[in-house]
């Protein structure tokens, strides 16, 4: 399990595994992210600074990457069809 699918799922995360896992820091990150996107496929309609994507702060952009794909896996798992 990773933190921001965690989160996504509302899992309560193994203390352990949220201590070695510093989930306290990535946590207030899947907060940041969550307004960007549009909520049915994970894509950004914002950014967290002004300006277009290349005037973003590069390290921003591949945490709230990162956490993207989680939450694209997320919405794969819960819009999967049964039986297929």
């Amino acid at each position: 399990m990773n933190i921001a699918g965690g989160i996504f799922r509302r899992e309560i995360p193994d203390p352990e595994i949220w201590e070695y896992c510093r989930g306290s820091y990535w946590a207030p990150w899947v907060e940041l992210f969550l307004p960007l996107i549009n909520n049915r496929h994970g894509f950004f309609q914002h950014f967290p600074f002004a300006g277009a994507y290349m005037d973003q702060p590069a390290t921003t952009m591949r945490i709230l990457r990162m956490i993207q794909c989680a939450y694209q896996k997320y919405i794969a798992e819960v819009n999967r069809f049964p039986g297929g």
